[in-house]
């Protein structure tokens, strides 16, 4: 993250004042009171708000300060904070994972706080301790390391998972294809089997309406009666396939010629 410029709107002693910031290191310099420690509260001021007191503006006019950040994925942020009340302004430290107490642990370093470190040599190994918790409180560097890893790891694990979820994808893409097509294949079969059907009961109605014809042929030509000698037998006996007809017994001599014997 890189802070590019700061205004201080209505700010201690600043009023509609812009500085900006160079990338690397920007360096404010100045005799006393002038409004060195000022710029640095309206940047704290700006990033997470909740100023001191003494930083109201001295001319009475709306509290209010401004800052654009650029973040490490080239996003640009521009924040317009009112520091009367609560406006609900983006508050920078979330965007880098932080929240308003270890963003001020470990960005920001009061003046106060600096001549502890020139006043003792521990103050410095002091400070060091209090940014590496990134919570302003005592720690430890392994405390400050192990949250650091531990977000690796799950961020790792969560990378696994994502990956192994993606295979499962694929894999379930694949036979939910292949049951597709299964199934316009057993559609397919079905509807042909309904057709075959179809096709063998037409056959047997057109058997049966042909023998229904013929029993109609029959009792038109022999009335209820049932037929006899040589001519009922030939007219009775099925022209196509020269068969008789079934229940009807074959007499061997309907062929034969009728001979009267005289006595």
């Amino acid at each position: 993250m890189r802070i590019e410029s700061v205004t201080a709107h209505a700010f201690g002693p600043l009023h509609d004042r812009t500085l900006p910031l160079a990338p690397g290191l920007t360096v404010v310099s100045g005799v006393n009171e002038s409004a060195k420690s000022s710029w640095h509260a309206a940047i704290r001021a700006a990033l997470c708000g909740e100023p001191a007191a003494r930083h109201r503006p001295w001319d009475g006019e709306s509290w209010r300060v401004a800052a654009t950040v650029s973040l490490d994925s080239g996003e640009t942020l521009t924040v317009d904070r009112d520091l009367d009340a609560d406006d609900g302004s983006l508050d920078v430290a979330h965007r880098v994972g932080l929240d308003r107490t270890s963003f001020g642990a470990t960005a920001c370093v009061d003046q106060a706080e600096l001549l502890s470190v020139l006043d003792t040599a521990d103050g410095l190994r002091e400070h060091l301790r209090r940014a590496a918790a990134t919570a302003g409180t005592d720690g430890t560097v392994e405390q400050a390391l192990e949250r650091l890893v531990a977000p690796d790891e799950a961020l790792q694990k969560a990378r696994n998972r994502l990956r192994e979820a993606e295979t499962d994808l694929t894999v379930a893409r694949r036979e939910h294809t292949r049951y597709v097509e299964l199934s316009v294949r057993a559609r397919q079969a079905s509807a042909a089997r309904a057709r075959l059907a179809v096709q063998e009961h037409g056959a047997e109605l057109e058997a049966l309406a042909a023998r229904i014809a013929r029993v109609r042929e029959l009792q038109e030509r022999f009335g209820d009666l049932p037929p006899s000698g040589l001519a009922a037998r030939r007219s009775s006996r099925p022209r196509s396939t020269g068969r008789w007809p079934r229940g009807v017994p074959a007499d061997p001599r309907a062929d034969r010629p009728v001979r009267r014997v005289g006595r």
